[in-house]
C-alpha cells in the first residue's frame, strides 16, 4: 500500500542560509514548515558542511557532517485495510500491517551521517562526481500498529490455560479482528541511513550540459534506485 494515497495540499514555509562556494568549507542549514488541512503540521531542521580534503587539478576530496531532525503535531499512521489477519490465527500483540496515510509524519527523527564528496575532472568538460552520507546515529520514535485484543480460542480439548473457569480470555474464533482492539504505539527505533549518488556532466556546448545520475537510498522504511538524465540549457553565460 502506497504511504500517500490521496492528494494533499499543504502550506509550505521553508527559509534557508548558506555558503554554496569557498576554498574553506561549503554547507547550509535549512528550516521547513508544513500545514496541512487536517490541523496537523510537519517540521523539518537540517544542516550540513563540507571542508576541502584535497584540491588537485584532476581530483577533488571534500569531508564533513550531516544532521537533520524531523517532528510531526501528530502521527498520520493507520492499519492497512481490510485486515486480513483473524484472531484465530492472529496473537496477543502481534504487529498488524500498516502505514502513513495520507502523508508522511515522522515522530523525533534525528539522524546524524558522515558525508563525503569526490569529484574527477577528467577533461575541462567532462567530469564526474561521487557522493555518499552515511548514517552513524539514527533513531525514530516508529509507529506500530498492534493487536490487544483476546488470545485466540483454544482448540477442541485444550484448556485456555488461565485457571480462572472454562470461557475466560477466550476470543471469538475466526471472527474477523476488531479495529477497537489495535493500538497505535510508538517504539523507539534506531536505524543506519544510507544515501550515495553518483553523476557524470558533460558540457557538450559552451550553453548547454549533459547530465545523468544514479541515486541510491536506503532508509528505515524503503530501499530505492533512482536513475536520472537531463540537458540544462543556459539562455546566456554568466
Amino acid at each position: 500500500m502506497p504511504s500517500i494515497a490521496q492528494p494533499i495540499s499543504p502550506v509550505t514555509f521553508r527559509s534557508s542560509l548558506g555558503r554554496e562556494t569557498g576554498k574553506n568549507w561549503i554547507g547550509k542549514a535549512l528550516y521547513q514548515k508544513s500545514l496541512f488541512e487536517d490541523d496537523n503540521w510537519v517540521q523539518t531542521f537540517a544542516a550540513w558542511f563540507l571542508i576541502p580534503i584535497v584540491q588537485a587539478n584532476a581530483i577533488h576530496l571534500s569531508l564533513g557532517y550531516s544532521f537533520n531532525f524531523s517532528d510531526s503535531k501528530e502521527v498520520r499512521f493507520s492499519e492497512n485495510l481490510p485486515i486480513k489477519n483473524q484472531v484465530g490465527n492472529t496473537g496477543f500483540e502481534t504487529v498488524i500491517p500498516g502505514s502513513y496515510t495520507p502523508y508522511f509524519t515522522p515522530i523525533n527523527q534525528v539522524t546524524n551521517g558522515f558525508l563525503g564528496k569526490v569529484k574527477f575532472d577528467f577533461t575541462p568538460k567532462f567530469n564526474l562526481s561521487l557522493t555518499g552520507n552515511v548514517g552513524v546515529y539514527a533513531r525514530i520514535d516508529n509507529p506500530n500498529m498492534i493487536y490487544f485484543g483476546a488470545p485466540p480460542s483454544p482448540g477442541p480439548g485444550q484448556s485456555s490455560g488461565l485457571g480462572q473457569g472454562p470461557g475466560l480470555g477466550q476470543g471469538p474464533g475466526n471472527q474477523p479482528i476488531s479495529q477497537e482492539d489495535i493500538y497505535l504505539i510508538l517504539i523507539d527505533q534506531e536505524f543506519s541511513p544510507l544515501d550515495f549518488k553518483a553523476s557524470i556532466d558533460w558540457k557538450i556546448s559552451p550553453k548547454s550540459t549533459l547530465n545523468s545520475s544514479y541515486n541510491y537510498q536506503e532508509t528505515i522504511f524503503f530501499t530505492s534506485h533512482l536513475l536520472n538524465l537531463g540537458l540544462k540549457i543556459s539562455l546566456w553565460n554568466e
